[in-house]
């Protein structure tokens, strides 16, 4: 059952939500405040592991050493400003531990690192379009998996990624 009245509760919410820049930039912040967040519970777990040890006890959190490998320390917020998209990203691949990651994550860290959108022209509401388009325009450097994932080529079996592209290619044949 629809009711109808003059109060449109979706077009007032969209009057709210149409100030984007508002929005992304509390989002910058939370993110900020997350990323403290965590490494405030990666030292706290690692104060936790070491008084273990201390105490001849194995430790609680063995993997609290692999997580901050795996980030590679924390993204400084000007680390890829000024560097062009196919460098920042592949710096931020670098990074981790040979990890694939999804275009979200990579935009995010890009956005974290300063990266200048702008100075790309992409508009703010495509980034993650017109990232997902950069990478693949650049298979020679980039790899895209089965789960919509990238990776660095040079990760990968250089056979393997030939049956991938062979695979991908009879799928667009049959379509």
């Amino acid at each position: 059952m629809i009711l109808r009245c003059g109060y449109d509760p979706c077009s007032e919410l969209m009057n709210h939500m149409a100030d984007n820049t508002k929005l992304k930039d509390a989002i910058e912040v939370l993110l900020e405040q997350l990323n403290e967040q965590e490494r405030e519970v990666r030292e706290t777990k690692k104060t936790i592991n070491m008084l273990s040890r201390r105490m001849g006890e194995e430790m609680q959190f063995p993997d609290v050493d692999d997580i901050q490998a795996s980030i590679g320390g924390a993204i400084r917020p000007d680390e890829y400003y000024g560097k062009q998209i196919l460098t920042a990203v592949q710096m931020y691949l670098e990074r981790g531990n040979r990890r694939a990651r999804s275009g979200e994550e990579i935009l995010a860290a890009l956005v974290q690192g300063g990266f200048d959108f702008a100075a790309q022209g992409w508009k703010d509401n495509d980034r993650l379009r017109s990232l997902a388009i950069a990478l693949g325009k650049n298979p020679q450097m980039f790899h895209r998996l089965p789960n919509s994932t990238f990776g660095l080529r040079v990760w990968y079996d250089e056979g393997m990624l030939r049956k991938s592209k062979a695979a991908r290619s009879g799928d667009e044949e049959g379509e």
